[in-house]
């Protein structure tokens, strides 16, 4: 079990008696949610989005920002793994936690506030600033995307990056959600429905879906004729690309690109080309 999972679950437990909790909060304050950062050993600690820009700037220190997301499991081996090869270069780790019984929107909002957050403070992180989001936090950061605040800005092209991969976009089963799109109670449960779009990213925020295919993928395998990798799902204009299918779904993340948005595979072929047609592939 996950590190934050296996937290939630003793505190939930201990908590069982009481009358009135908030899941949500206890997650925060067990650190199993919220806005992280890495010290200089490339451990996670919490972010200092709350203490003013100038401490953020000085964390950052003019290097490229990489902004995690972890699935539902929480930040397991995959994110782990991740870590020390994007530690090594001359980039600004930050991570995205959350757990999956908070609401859709409310995790969405934190996210896009967070993003909004180091945009305004970190005007030269503008153009190198990537989102990486596996599995369904790629879903969190699709329905995030068009709730960044990006600030009025000198140069033109995009000012920050996401790319999701091995992300469910379609949802994981053929199930009806709310209607109009509303949210669940619980995201697990937006989730387990069936995603029929997303909302429109701003112009300056160019998306990518790296796709993974069952049955290198388990978590893509279809539902009757419901594919959760559907590639008619998801953020509209965003690039498709389908990743080698014998890729698991873990394996994807471990083996995506090296987080340099301005690195060949991600700015270059995947994610520059704003004007690729709702689900095409490459």
């Amino acid at each position: 079990m996950h590190r934050s999972s296996l937290q939630l679950v003793l505190a939930l437990g201990a908590m069982s008696s009481c009358a009135v909790w908030n899941p949500t909060i206890v997650a925060h304050r067990l650190d199993a949610a919220g806005w992280f950062e890495t010290d200089a050993a490339l451990h996670w600690r919490r972010a200092a989005f709350h203490s003013g820009c100038q401490a953020l700037r000085e964390q950052v220190a003019g290097r490229e920002v990489v902004v995690m997301m972890h699935g539902v499991k929480g930040d397991g081996d995959e994110v782990a793994s991740v870590v020390p090869v994007l530690g090594r270069g001359s980039k600004a780790l930050f991570l995205f936690r959350w757990v999956p019984w908070a609401e859709r929107d409310a995790l969405s909002g934190e996210l896009a506030a967070g993003l909004s957050r180091l945009l305004e403070c970190l005007p030269d992180a503008d153009g190198h600033l990537l989102v990486l989001a596996h599995s369904a936090g790629g879903v969190v950061s699709a329905y995030a995307a068009n709730r960044v605040v990006i600030p009025l800005r000198p140069r033109t092209g995009p000012a920050l990056y996401l790319l999701t991969v091995a992300s469910p976009l379609a949802g994981t089963n053929d199930r009806a959600g709310n209607a109009a799109g509303r949210p669940e109670a619980r995201f697990m449960l937006d989730l387990g429905s069936r995603i029929t779009e997303y909302p429109l990213a701003p112009a300056a925020m160019a998306v990518a879906h790296l796709r993974t295919q069952y049955p290198g993928d388990q978590v893509m395998k279809p539902v009757g004729e419901h594919a959760p990798n559907d590639p008619a799902v998801g953020v509209p204009g965003a690039r498709q690309t389908n990743l080698p299918p014998e890729l698991t779904h873990d394996g994807a993340f471990v083996n995506s690109p090296s987080g340099s948005p301005t690195g060949a595979g991600v700015n270059g072929s995947t994610l520059a080309d704003r004007r690729g047609r709702r689900g095409t592939a490459s």
